[in-house]
Order: C-alpha cells, then structure tokens, then sequence
C-alpha cells in the first residue's frame, strides 16, 4: 500500500506539473512576424513632416540609412528621411559620428541633425544644429541580424544666412533598414 501511495502522489504531482505548464505555454502572446512599415516623421515648425516612401515619387525620395563602421570616417550612423510629396523637395538628416549602438546622443556640431528646403531655385536653405540650437536622438531599438534601426528625434537646427531656426519635435523612424 505505502509502494501504491508513493506511485499515485508521484502521478499526481507530475500531472500538476504539467498541465500548469501547458498552461503557461498558452497563456504567452504570439510572437507578431510583421513590423510596421518603415517611416520618418516629425513635426517640422509645428507642421506634420513626413519621407515618402521609398520608390513612391522618385528614385532619391524616400528613407535611407547607413552603419559606417570603417577607420576613415569611424564608427558613424546616418539616417536620412526624404520628401518631394508636397510643393517643394525637403530633406531631414541625422549623424552619429561615434555610433556604439542604442542609446542617447546629442546632436550639435559633432552629431547633427539637419533639414534642407530645396525650393527649385538656384538656392536651397540647409538648417544645422550648433552648440547653441540642439537637440537628441535616441535609439530604441537596433537589429544587426535583419539590419533594423528605430529610434526617436527632436532638435532646433540654424541657417546663418537666413538667421531662421527650424524646430523639429517629436520625431520617429521605424523599422528602417540600413546598409
């Protein structure tokens, strides 16, 4: 009988075990297989901004990114956003020079952000951050395996010529691929 005792109690717990296991198991979410759509927007002086998608307008609208990790430039990391949807071409740009992975970095003179209206004039009005108009991205989340980069933006950017600042605030790119 105490043989008998000893076999159901074994039965039994290892029974418990299980099912609380299966439980666990169907109790996680699916892993989701599909990312958003890859995208930059911000606000640009208040207005919504927003990069074609690549191949929608032209061959040079659209998004772009590069990992530079070489000994002549560095380790640097370049997004690009670009747009001719609306009347004229714009170009949003963001420059780590010593890019080491997901993180915050500031962006003045050494990291940049920028953004350039070209109006199809013979001039075109190109915005920098400096030391004293500045700004941060922050990378959020990066893939070396699928080469995926997401992240966050704001920054004000100075034209010394016009003496006009752009302001570009709340900022995002998304499931960008880059080379």
């Amino acid at each position: 009988m105490d043989l008998n005792l000893k076999i159901f109690s074994l039965v039994l717990v290892t029974s418990v075990l299980l099912v609380q296991a299966c439980k666990q198991n169907d109790e996680l979410p699916a892993r989701s297989t599909n990312l958003a759509k890859p995208s930059i927007q911000c606000k640009v002086n208040g207005a919504s901004w927003k990069s074609c998608e690549p191949g929608i307008v032209g061959q040079m609208d659209g998004i772009f990114a590069e990992w530079r990790g070489d000994n002549v430039i560095g380790n640097s990391f370049v997004v690009e956003g670009i747009s001719s949807c609306n009347v004229f071409k714009t170009n949003l740009y963001i420059f780590i020079k010593d890019f080491t992975g997901p993180g915050r970095y500031l962006l003045n003179e050494i990291n940049y952000g920028a953004f350039q209206e070209f109006n199809y004039k013979p001039i075109s009005i190109s915005f920098k951050t400096n030391q004293t108009h500045y700004g941060e991205v922050q990378i959020t989340a990066l893939d070396t395996v699928r080469s995926i980069i997401s992240g966050t933006f704001y920054f004000n950017a100075f034209n010394a010529d016009s003496n006009r600042v752009v302001k570009i605030e709340d900022g995002t790119f998304v499931n960008i691929n880059y080379y």
